[in-house]
């Protein structure tokens, strides 16, 4: 039998459960308990959270189709480890995005020349541009992690 863990990292808490939800967590728990058991399926819950967290509802759309996508070709191959893999991979979210994209001709407005001031007013320019920042960026994202 394991140590059991010390009060200094563990907390004690009363919980009320329906009759048949606690027979299938006893049920479920066997001889690890069923305190285990809910601990288990707690941190597993909060593992399934999304990891990133947007505040607009189609870029959260967007970044969980992307993290599906890379899932399923993840059952072949790993996008960023095989070449082919990578070209399916770039063209699924290619195809996503046009599904995203607006109408009409991009243009910048008044309220974005502050952001993009110096960088340029083509797409394409302004977009290479904040890439290669957030591409730079990446160690101090993962260091959050």
């Amino acid at each position: 039998m394991g140590r059991r863990p010390s009060s200094e990292t563990m907390r004690q808490s009363a919980l009320r459960l329906p009759n048949d939800l606690h027979e299938k967590l006893v049920a479920a728990g066997g001889s690890r308990g069923m305190g285990e058991e809910i601990r288990r399926r707690l941190e597993a819950s909060f593992d399934a959270e999304p990891k990133l967290k947007t505040t607009d509802r189609r870029t959260g759309e967007l970044l969980e189709a992307i993290a599906h996508l890379a899932d399923t070709i993840a059952l072949d191959a790993e996008w960023h480890a095989d070449r082919f893999a990578f070209e399916v991979f770039r063209t699924a979210v290619d195809t996503i995005l046009a599904h995203y994209q607006p109408e009409g001709e991009p243009e910048v407005n008044a309220a974005q020349v502050h952001v993009f001031f110096g960088i340029g007013d083509k797409p394409e320019t302004v977009g290479r541009t904040l890439a290669a920042t957030v591409i730079r960026d990446m160690p101090k994202f993962k260091a959050k992690r």
